[in-house]
C-alpha cells in the first residue's frame, strides 16, 4: 500500500470483530499531497469519530527524492532531526536526508569485507579475461551500481518519525490505561481502494510507542538498535548498520540483486580461470 486513503466510517461488516475505534484523519484529502508529513496525521492523539468519511479527490503524493539538492524531509521532519529534540540513536546529517546507524563496527566491517575481496577480484582475476570485453563491462556497471545502491542502503535516512517529550493529553479520561500509565491501543479502518466495494476495508492495529510517545503510523515500528520509529519499517540490518524503511527500501532490494548477480559472474569466471590453469597430464 504505498498511500493511505482518509479512513472510512464504521461498517456493518465489522459487527462481529471486538469493539473498534474507527477514526478517521482530520484534513487528510486536500492538502496531504507531501510523502512523510502524510503519515504524522495517524500519530495524533486526539482523533475524532466520524460519521461519514468523505471521498479522497485524485491527488499525486510525491516522493522525497534525496538525488535532488533541494529536495529533503519536509519541516515537520527537519524541525526535529535537525533541532535538538532529536534523542535517536543513529547519527542525522544533511538537514535530515542521510540517516548512519551503527558506523562500528557494522558499516565499517561490511566495507572492509566487500572492499578486499572486490580489489582481488579486479586485480587478480578479472584481466585474464583480456579479449572478454563484455565480461569486463558488465562487471563495471554492476561494481558501480552495488557501490551506490548501498551507500543510500546505508545511509539514507529510513524514515524516521518524530518523536514527543511527553505522554499527548487525552479529552477521553478512558484513553488512558490507568495501570500502566500509557494509552490503549487504538484501530484504525483503511478502506478499500477498489471504490466498487464500499464495505471492504482492513482494519489495523495501532499501538502506542512508550517510547516516542506517540501513536505508530501503519506499518511503523520502534527500532531497539536505532532507538527510533521508521515508517514502513522492514527490517534492522546489521551488515548495513541502518534500518530498512520506507526510503531506503528501493535502494536495499537492488543492492540485493546486483550483489546476486555479480557473485554469480565472479563465480563462474574463478572456475573458468582455474580450469584453464590446471596443468594437462
Amino acid at each position: 500500500m504505498f498511500w493511505l486513503k482518509p479512513l472510512a466510517a464504521p461498517q456493518a461488516g465489522f459487527a462481529g470483530r471486538p469493539p473498534l475505534l474507527l477514526r478517521r484523519c482530520p484534513g487528510a484529502c486536500a492538502e496531504l499531497r507531501r510523502a512523510m508529513s502524510r503519515y504524522l496525521d495517524y500519530s495524533e492523539p486526539l482523533l475524532k469519530l466520524d460519521g461519514a468519511a468523505d471521498k479522497a479527490p485524485a491527488s499525486t503524493f510525491t516522493r522525497w527524492n534525496p538525488l535532488l539538492p533541494n529536495c529533503g524531509p519536509e519541516d515537520e521532519f527537519k524541525a526535529y532531526l535537525t533541532g535538538s529534540d532529536y534523542r535517536g540513536g543513529s547519527t542525522v546529517c544533511v538537514g535530515g536526508r542521510f540517516a548512519a546507524g551503527q558506523l562500528w563496527p557494522n558499516t565499517v566491517n561490511t566495507t572492509l569485507f566487500t572492499l578486499l575481496p572486490g580489489i582481488f577480484y579486479w586485480s587478480q582475476v578479472l584481466p585474464q579475461f583480456k579479449d572478454c570485453h563484455v565480461v569486463k563491462g558488465m562487471q563495471i556497471v554492476l561494481s558501480v551500481a552495488i557501490v551506490v545502491s548501498f551507500f543510500f542502503a546505508a545511509f539514507m535516512n529510513p524514515g524516521i518519525v518524530p518523536r514527543r517529550n511527553k505522554i499527548p493529553d487525552f479529552e477521553d479520561g478512558n484513553a488512558l490505561n490507568h495501570a500502566t500509565g500509557h494509552p490503549h491501543q487504538r484501530f484504525l479502518l483503511l478502506p478499500d481502494p477498489n471504490p466498487g466495494n464500499p464495505n471492504g476495508g482492513v482494519t489495523v492495529r495501532q499501538k502506542f510507542c512508550t517510547t516516542c510517545m506517540i501513536f505508530r503510523p501503519p506499518r511503523a515500528k520502534h527500532c531497539s538498535f536505532c532507538d527510533n520509529c521508521v515508517l514502513r519499517f522492514d527490517h534492522h540490518c546489521t551488515w548495513l548498520g541502518n534500518c530498512v524503511g520506507l526510503y531506503n527500501y528501493r535502494a536495499f532490494v537492488t543492492l540485493i540483486l546486483d550483489c546476486h548477480d555479480i557473485l554469480d559472474r565472479v563465480r563462474i569466471c574463478s572456475v573458468h580461470d582455474l580450469a584453464r590453469e590446471k596443468p594437462e597430464e
